[in-house]
């Protein structure tokens, strides 16, 4: 589950899309319009071209609207925040933190993969999670960048504004919540969920590339909603309550704005979308 969840907030077939089939949606307050769009962190060579409807979007918006800064992840300060979410502090280990069980199991899973166990001890239990899970991403030939790394780029070369929803600093204490204070818990539940992730990863990709929210839902939202409440609570529901103001102020002004996000976050009746329609917006697929 914490790859699973890892998967979501990091990344969230081989044919293109079609302009049916993409998680873009119009949505609408009388002639006022804010375009949303699902996004996945990490593409394969295969996805692009992407949806023709990500492109009307993009066309169509003096805006893009993304969860975070993602230029700011490039800058010396903010890499310097990062750094004791990912690396243990001087004279610690990661093995230090681990059971006996634990460190031997991990030992054994990088030596089979021929990974560097020192280097591994250097990380802290968040930095190993997300360093494995995003080499089994790799493995499965997620190596391209992701949709809202590509329309950023491609925003500012096109002279368009950018703006996002949240700090860099909210999502680098996200991700430094994730071990709980149990670093042993949170590797030996990676290594327990590492191997069965091939699954997952596909049922994930394959649901964000056809626009199914039902089963972008099914995929991975059920089981953290019902096994893991609190983070489902802090992951999902309350960042996208966060959201909701932001995105109703985008209704009124004079721009048209293109809100990229997650897809997971606009599946289920928590998410994104489902909010916008009980408050009285239209939501239409675009």
């Amino acid at each position: 589950m914490k790859v699973l969840i890892i998967s979501l907030l990091i990344l969230l077939g081989s044919t293109s899309f079609n302009a049916q089939s993409a998680a873009v949606f119009k949505v609408s307050k009388g002639d006022d319009v804010v375009y949303v769009g699902g996004t996945i962190h990490l593409l394969t060579d295969a996805d692009f071209p992407l949806a023709q409807a990500y492109e009307i979007a993009f066309e169509a918006a003096d805006e893009l609207v993304f969860e975070t800064d993602i230029a700011a992840f490039s800058d010396p300060s903010i890499q310097a925040k990062m750094a004791p979410v990912m690396l243990q502090a001087p004279g610690v280990t990661l093995s230090s933190q681990l059971s006996a069980p634990t460190a031997t199991a991990l030992n054994a899973y990088l030596t089979e993969k021929g990974l560097p166990v020192a280097q591994f001890d250097m990380l802290t239990a968040t930095g190993a999670m997300l360093t494995l899970t995003i080499m089994e991403y790799q493995a499965q030939g997620f190596r391209a960048e992701g949709v809202d790394a590509f329309y950023h780029a491609k925003g500012l070369e096109m002279g368009k504004g950018i703006a996002w929803l949240e700090s860099v600093e909210s999502q680098i204490a996200l991700l430094d919540s994730f071990d709980d204070g149990n670093p042993d818990g949170l590797i030996s539940y990676t290594l327990e969920e590492i191997d069965k992730s091939a699954g997952m990863i596909d049922k994930l990709h394959n649901a964000w590339k056809s626009g199914d929210l039902a089963a972008l839902e099914e995929a991975g939202l059920v089981d953290m909603k019902r096994d893991f409440p609190e983070i489902y609570q802090t992951l999902m529901v309350d960042r996208n309550n966060k959201w909701m103001p932001q995105i109703e102020a985008m209704f009124g002004d004079d721009d048209t704005e293109y809100v990229l996000v997650g897809a997971a976050h606009l599946a289920g009746d928590e998410g994104v979308l489902e909010m916008l329609e009980a408050k009285g917006y239209k939501v239409e697929r675009l």
